[in-house]
């Protein structure tokens, strides 16, 4: 069997003013504008220059030979709208990481062979944060974007619609297709409230035409993006306004279920994979990955990841740079192996279930959670996490599954009732016993969904193809920052690299 790799960053919040008046920080400007003698960054800071240089250099060298590079998502740092003038220099921020990322990856490389960088655009890539006006067409700032990535759209096909909705494919070999689709325009912090168009942009009637000829053409597709059609693991908020994660869940989860060979996704600046109901264990997988800036108290990551000639991922590895070890240069070693780490064969909905598994019953028994402690740990890329017991090991039973907020809330419902749940156990052994054996079958359904709350079906779309009644479940973007998290009381404290002082975390953004 024939595999290859290629090569995955999230999150790289590129400052320009890191260092100097203007940054953006946690704590901050002048925190981070006194930070003249960490060039390569340090945390609460997004990243410097050479930071993500250095990421991207290191990505290469171990890694000469990948296929591509996914990015999804959010390249400019955070606080645009605080600058002197946010459209123009947006633009000169998206143009400048633009220009550092084709100068590492395509250094040694022929013109007629230069790595094929696949960028996706995150709600930091607007400005205001998450603010895109979907009437708008042609869009201003979705032609800020194409004008900044015009060295990395390789055809006419890619610059129209980008330019146009934000969104392009990219076939990367024979059998393998790129879709990176634009989510902000779907997720609920999405400003202007403009959740009564059905098809921003026409972005599922491209998807579908898209996956239509790539199910024709028997290719597989990988689908990129940068916020998730799920939960945040934070502050527990559902990301997507529910008739467009229905309509997205039944194309990709449904329709084209064969087509889909993986989702990868950001925003959540932490090491995290869904694991939905709906979905069968031959369906493509739904991954997030790290970040580079380490924003939020994480050591910044990238990843390699391997997949097969059916595009199929059988691993992938996350390597790390320690900011509290810095001196004069940074080294990027190996965190952890996806199949190593978690004792599976590949990265497939089967796999993640069976951590899912383990999560669960060490959290129904009160026993020790060796697996959710792994998850915890390279969530913050090594750099501590807060104690998990009880109900927050629930939380993250629901988390790791739950679509939609109603599937969570019944989800923590289910497994937090404990005495409910035995009542009714007990009660339907008494009932098989005297019923016989075929109702046992019914029992074990019942067994499972008692367990999860979540009922393992897809969801409708109603005649017109969305439902569009989700109640209104439209966020207060206030101060959101990605929805990030306080990393709370770390079992490995973060020091100061230079006084050794430790670093408390940052207040958590509400």
């Amino acid at each position: 069997m024939a595999t290859s790799t290629f090569l995955w960053l999230s999150d790289l919040h590129y400052d320009p003013y890191y260092g100097m008046d203007g940054a953006y920080g946690r704590r901050g400007t002048e925190f981070c504008a006194e930070s003249t003698d960490k060039v390569f960054g340090q945390y609460f800071c997004d990243a410097s220059e050479e930071l993500i240089r250095s990421a991207a250099t290191s990505a290469v060298s171990m890694f000469p030979n990948s296929d591509f590079v996914v990015v999804t998502g959010d390249f400019s740092r955070h606080g645009t709208d605080q600058l002197k003038n946010p459209v123009q220099e947006l633009g000169e921020i998206l143009a400048k990481i633009t220009k550092i990322l084709h100068d590492v990856f395509d250094s040694d490389r022929d013109e007629e062979k230069s790595l094929s960088i696949i960028p996706t655009l995150g709600n930091n890539d607007f400005t205001p944060d998450y603010y895109i006006n979907i009437t708008e067409r042609p869009n201003a700032l979705l032609a800020v974007a194409a004008d900044a990535f015009s060295g990395t759209l390789i055809s006419q096909s890619e610059e129209e619609t980008f330019r146009e909705g934000g969104y392009l494919s990219r076939n990367v070999s024979d059998t393998l297709t790129i879709l990176s689709i634009n989510t902000l325009v779907y997720c609920n912090f999405h400003e202007p409230e403009q959740f009564d168009i059905e098809d921003p942009f026409d972005q599922f009637s491209w998807l579908e035409i898209q996956l239509s000829m790539a199910r024709l053409a028997s290719r597989r597709v990988y689908i990129v993006g940068h916020i998730p059609p799920a939960i945040g693991s934070y502050k527990k908020e559902q990301y997507w306004a529910e008739g467009y994660r229905r309509r997205f869940t039944r194309l990709v989860s449904g329709q084209y279920a064969d087509v889909v060979a993986a989702q990868m996704y950001g925003h959540q600046h932490s090491d995290e994979f869904r694991a939905f109901p709906y979905q069968q264990e031959d369906d493509g997988v739904v991954i997030l990955a790290p970040s580079i800036t380490p924003l939020f108290g994480n050591n910044p990551s990238f990843r390699a990841v391997t997949y097969d000639d059916r595009a199929r991922i059988l691993d992938y590895v996350t390597y790390y740079t320690d900011l509290s070890e810095v001196s004069q240069s940074l080294s990027w070693k190996k965190l952890y192996s996806f199949i190593e780490q978690y004792n599976v064969s590949d990265v497939s909905v089967q796999s993640f279930r069976k951590i899912l598994d383990s999560i669960t019953d060490a959290a129904e028994n009160g026993d020790d959670n060796p697996t959710l402690e792994k998850v915890l740990r390279y969530q913050h890329v090594d750099t501590g996490h807060n104690t998990c017991v009880g109900r927050c090991q629930f939380e993250w039973v629901c988390v790791l599954q739950a679509g939609s907020s109603d599937d969570y809330d019944a989800c923590l419902d289910a497994l937090t009732s404990n005495g409910n749940n035995i009542t009714i156990f007990v009660a339907m052994i008494v009932i098989a016993i005297l019923g016989g054996g075929a109702i046992i079958y019914v029992i074990i359904r019942r067994c499972r969904i008692i367990k999860t709350g979540i009922q393992y079906q897809m969801p409708e779309i109603n005649e017109t193809g969305i439902d569009m009644n989700y109640d209104d479940e439209i966020h207060d973007t206030g101060n959101t920052d990605d929805e990030i998290h306080d990393i709370g009381n770390t079992e490995h404290q973060i020091t100061d690299a230079t006084s050794g002082d430790p670093i408390q975390p940052a207040a958590p953004i509400v």
